[in-house]
């Protein structure tokens, strides 16, 4: 039978593939490598039965212009053609559109044109089809097929037990049953000390008690008459028990929880007992903002020279432009020289040839790098790099791209540069971009940054240029030359933002904190998690013990976790304190959080693109 086929094709390999959705999985065709593959024992069918050997997988990367690398293993076997069948397609949540000859991505919306040709039905299946089993089903049909009725099913008031439950159920029997116990109550008066010490006279009070009954059946407990309502006396053991019962109803603050226990009952020190025990709900500290930590800004070693201490980061997926989807960012934190190299993927590999390419063979290798956590710069090969440069690699702590802001704020300067010139084709423009900004007047240098580099501003296009006379003795001028530029010093870098400081002061001496969740989060989600367990602390950075493995945060994403003494002695990983559990998070110089986090996180493609990923614990 010949039908309509959408054809697809790799950018990279530039193969065309078929997209088949009869095609239980995908295969490529064996070549000129895989000949001398011996046949595998799996085997496939196709649509008429016959039978097609297969010879292994192979894990293909394709790029089919939605934005995004798909990598699949495909199964080897005897076709003549490649094909994407089901199985890459509801993986990736791919959508067919036969019609308008293209393939639609679910998750970003993005849309990849093909072309649409007529061929023969050759739709791949793991089981045979033409089997006896299969034969019986094509004659009887109705067997699998779902049963449905129009008609609508109407229950008598007495048949629907459900509906004649409800509507016959006595209001009495709803009430919410009593949390306190007043038997054991009372039988608790008769032991408390503090209770019998008032009813001696022995402690001077306010509280007038009287035995009065109290509850259903009636027990007779001592309460507080002296206001315009009875108040019962708690004896100690049934303090704490009182306070969870009506403080877990909505969480409230510390004076709404004492107000809702003086109404309801007394005993002597209840106001600092509920003040101490609202203050260490975990609870109300894992969900409740009330005021973020915000510590002063940090300040950077001053370099001594140029390109002793440079900083780097990445920018993309930007749209394609020539093949290029990424950008290499570099910024040098003694004379601000921006560089930016286009990028086709940010594997490690391509990063740190690119770097070494780009930069280290123009500038040399600098003595200090800052870069973030992105698994490129984790990896084993950059660490290789950096030692066989002589180069201290510095990590920034997790969500504080401030640690990194020289590099970060370029990206914002050069996103705005290339979007002002309106061109798709943005590699084109870079070189340009990148002239202008050496050529820009920095107020905080007092000097542009290419006379940091070269001592003198480069020519612009379309500038009025008079020449200059040469000079008399050129190795006068070299050396002159080389004196004023020894004489260069960076000048301290300005703060331009302001912000009100607030560190609380039990973050100086607390046991424990509270770690607040930067990345995405999802509805009703707390803000903090936590608390984890300080390990050593800085001015800036915590050292804290996360999911049983140290790591280093910034105070800013900090606030003190106030431990009830009942917990403060129990094991980490006990369940009593399961939702407590002490754990950490990033490491400044070995840091691997984000190869870390990956394991446990599921991953996640936006709309750009860009792959995130959320932790398991709120999926």
């Amino acid at each position: 039978m010949v039908i309509n086929r959408l054809y697809l094709s790799d950018r990279t390999s530039r193969s065309k593939y078929l997209i088949d959705t009869g095609a239980d999985v995908s295969v490529i065709p064996l070549t000129t490598a895989s000949q001398h593959l011996p046949p595998a024992s799996l085997q496939l069918f196709a649509a008429n039965g016959t039978v097609i050997s297969t010879y292994g997988q192979q894990l293909v990367t394709l790029d089919l212009g939605l934005r995004r690398v798909f990598k699949w293993p495909f199964i080897i076997a005897a076709v003549s053609q490649p094909i994407i069948g089901a199985d890459f397609l509801r993986h990736y949540r791919l959508l067919v559109d036969i019609r308008h000859g293209r393939l639609v991505d679910s998750l970003t919306k993005l849309q990849a044109q093909g072309t649409v040709q007529q061929g023969n039905n050759s739709a791949i299946k793991a089981v045979n089809g033409n089997t006896k089993f299969h034969r019986l089903l094509a004659e009887f049909p109705s067997l699998v097929e779902a049963v449905s009725t129009s008609r609508k099913l109407k229950h008598e008031g007495s048949e629907n037990v459900v509906a004649d439950a409800l509507s016959r159920i006595h209001i009495s029997t709803i009430n919410t049953p009593s949390v306190v116990d007043f038997n054991k109550m009372a039988r608790e008066h008769l032991k408390d000390s503090q209770l019998q010490d008032i009813l001696a006279g022995s402690c001077s009070t306010s509280l007038v008690l009287q035995p009065l009954p109290v509850g259903q059946p009636p027990v007779t407990l001592h309460c507080d008459v002296s206001m315009d309502r009875i108040r019962p006396f708690v004896p100690k053991m049934f303090r704490r028990e009182i306070f969870n019962n009506l403080h877990t109803l909505s969480h409230p603050g510390v004076r709404a929880s004492l107000k809702m226990v003086a109404e309801r009952y007394v005993w002597p020190s209840m106001r600092q007992d509920v003040v101490l025990w609202a203050r260490t709900c975990l609870q109300c500290q894992r969900a409740k903002v009330s005021r973020h930590t915000r510590s002063e800004i940090g300040k950077f070693e001053l370099p001594s020279s140029r390109f002793e201490h440079i900083h780097i980061d990445l920018v993309g997926p930007l749209p394609p432009s020539e093949g290029f989807r990424y950008c290499l960012t570099c910024v040098d934190r003694f004379s601000k020289w921006p560089e930016a190299f286009p990028l086709v993927e940010i594997s490690a590999e391509a990063v740190a040839n690119t770097f070494y390419t780009g930069w280290i063979s123009r500038f040399g290798p600098p003595l200090r790098l800052t870069t973030d956590q992105g698994t490129q710069f984790e990896a084993s090969l950059f660490d290789a790099l950096s030692k066989f440069l002589g180069t201290e690699k510095r990590h920034t702590t997790p969500y504080h791209p401030a640690a990194n802001g020289q590099v970060e704020r370029f990206h914002r300067q050069l996103k705005a540069a290339i979007m002002a010139h309106g061109n798709a084709q943005w590699t084109t423009v870079l070189p340009t971009i990148l002239m202008g900004f050496r050529a820009t007047w920095k107020e905080d240098l007092q000097a542009t940054t290419a006379e940091m580099i070269y001592g003198a501003p480069i020519r612009l296009p379309g500038e009025f240029l008079c020449p200059s006379k040469p000079s008399a003795d050129p190795v006068t001028f070299v050396g002159r030359l080389r004196e004023t530029m020894q004489r260069l010093s960076p000048p301290k870098t300005q703060h331009h933002g302001h912000c009100t400081i607030f560190v609380s002061k039990d973050l100086a001496t607390c046991s424990h904190v509270f770690l607040r969740t930067d990345s995405l989060k999802k509805g009703l989600q707390p803000p903090y998690e936590g608390p984890y367990k300080v390990v050593s602390r800085t001015e800036k950075v915590f050292r804290i013990l996360r999911h049983g493995k140290e790591v280093s945060v910034n105070i800013d994403r900090l606030k003190p976790a106030y431990i009830p003494k009942e917990l403060e002695d129990i094991p980490v990983e006990a369940d009593v304190k399961k939702r407590v559990s002490l754990q950490p998070e990033e490491v400044p110089d070995s840091g691997h959080e984000k190869q870390r986090e990956s394991s446990s996180r599921q991953e996640t493609t936006t709309r750009s693109g860009r792959r995130v990923r959320f932790n398991p614990k709120y999926s």
